[in-house]
């Protein structure tokens, strides 16, 4: 076995490592998910945060699609402009939530007024 054929595996070997253990984590609640979904403030379901897992569950899954058509590569594909225009659009609209309900508390806006 040559030296970039050991460095690969071990790669391989240690990804694998690490997603079992983080899934062993969530499954034992190691990692606490309560509240993720939820507004720090209100306690309510974030529409911004459900789209912005949404979307990076989607554009992971979607990249490593890319990844895996082509196993023997010698280099990641590259991103391409939509997917890069989807994950930045949509993380964007989260963070212009965010900054509008701090602004909102900041100055005591109220909604029903």
């Amino acid at each position: 076995m040559n030296l970039i054929a050991f460095i690969q595996l071990s790669a391989i070997v240690f990804l694998a490592l690490l997603a079992l253990t983080v899934a062993f984590m969530l499954l034992t609640r190691r990692i606490n998910l309560n509240g993720l979904l939820r507004d720090n403030h209100d306690g309510r379901l974030s529409p911004g945060r459900i789209q912005a897992l949404g979307i990076t569950i989607f554009g992971g899954a979607s990249y490593l699609m890319l990844v895996l058509t082509d196993p023997n590569s010698k280099a990641l594909p590259p991103v391409s402009n939509e997917l890069l225009a989807i994950v930045g659009g949509s993380h964007s609209l989260y963070l212009t939530g965010k900054l509008g309900s701090m602004l909102q508390r900041k100055f005591n806006f109220n909604r029903n007024t």
